[in-house]
C-alpha cells in the first residue's frame, strides 16, 4: 500500500490541535484519512477524489464541526464538483446509510426600501426560474458564500447583482443562520435585514428592473411589494417566510 505526499496541503490551526491527514492507496479508490486528535477517532473519506475533498476548506471546517458523538468513520464520495483553484463546491457523500448533499452555506437579505416622502414601506423580491421547482419563485435576494467565507461581503454582492443597489455593510444587522434542509444537506444560511430610505424617483427606477450576472445564467426581475400586502402574498420560499417572521418580531420587540 503506498503512500502520499501531502505536504502540499494546508494546515489548520484549531484550539484543539492540529488536522493531520494520512492517504492511502485501496485497489481503485483512494482513502484519505482525516486524524482529528482532539476527538481521538478517524474519519476517513473514500472515493476516486478522496485527496482532493480532503484539502479542501470548506469540507474540513464541516468536518471539525461534526459532533464526535456521532461516531461518523466513514464518508463515501459518489459524485464531487470542484472549482478551477480546487475547493470543493458541491459534492454527494453516503454517511452512516444516508445520502447528504453536501454544498457551501449562502447568505440571504430581508432588504425594506423606504419612501422618503411618503414613509411607505416596501420588500425588495427578485422573480427567478428555480428549475427543481418548474417555476419562477419571489425571493429575498440571495446567493452562495465563495472561498472567501465572508457573510457580510456576499450579501452586499448579491443586492449589487440582484437589485442594483449599493449597500454598505454596517447597514446590515443579523437575523441568525439556520438549516435549509437538514435532513438532506449541510447547507445553512444567514440571514440579514436591511433598512433604507430612497426617493420616489429612485423606487421607480427598482420597479422590474432586470438584473443577475448573465455570465451564470442569471436572470432575476426586482419587485417591489408594499409591505402590509406581503403577509398574503403567495410566497413558497422559505427562506423568504422566515426572513420576514424575524423581521416582524424583531421590529416589535424593538417598538
Amino acid at each position: 500500500m503506498g503512500v502520499t505526499d501531502v505536504s502540499h496541503l494546508t494546515q489548520f490551526d484549531t484550539p484543539f490541535d492540529s488536522l493531520f491527514f494520512d492517504i492511502s492507496q485501496n485497489y481503485d479508490n483512494i482513502s484519505c484519512s482525516l486524524t482529528r486528535r482532539f476527538y481521538m477517532e478517524e474519519i476517513k473519506v473514500i472515493g476516486p477524489n478522496a485527496a482532493k475533498i480532503s484539502g479542501s476548506l470548506k469540507f474540513l471546517q464541516w468536518v471539525r464541526q461534526l459532533n464526535p458523538n456521532l461516531q461518523l468513520h466513514k464518508i463515501y464520495e459518489e459524485w464531487s464538483c470542484f472549482s478551477p483553484g480546487g475547493e470543493l463546491i458541491f459534492a454527494l457523500f453516503y454517511i452512516a446509510g444516508r445520502f447528504v448533499f453536501f454544498r457551501p452555506d449562502a447568505v440571504a437579505v430581508f432588504l425594506v426600501v423606504s419612501d422618503k416622502t411618503t414613509r411607505q414601506k416596501y420588500i425588495v423580491l427578485v422573480e427567478q426560474l428555480r428549475i427543481p421547482t418548474g417555476s419562477k419563485l419571489l425571493e429575498i435576494p440571495a446567493g452562495t458564500i465563495e472561498d472567501n467565507g465572508d457573510p457580510l461581503g456576499t450579501a452586499v454582492r448579491e443586492i449589487r447583482e440582484e437589485v442594483g443597489l449599493e449597500i454598505a455593510a454596517d447597514n446590515l444587522k443579523l437575523l441568525g443562520t439556520y438549516y435549509l434542509s437538514p435532513g438532506a444537506s449541510n447547507e445553512k444560511i444567514t440571514l440579514f435585514y436591511c433598512e433604507i430610505k430612497l426617493s420616489r424617483s429612485e423606487i421607480d427606477s427598482l420597479k422590474n428592473r432586470l438584473a443577475g450576472l448573465q455570465e451564470e445564467g442569471e436572470k432575476t426581475q426586482v419587485k417591489l411589494i408594499p409591505f402590509r400586502e406581503f403577509k398574503n402574498l403567495a410566497v413558497n420560499d422559505a427562506k423568504t417566510r422566515l426572513a420576514y417572521e424575524l423581521y416582524c418580531r424583531r421590529r416589535t420587540n424593538e417598538s
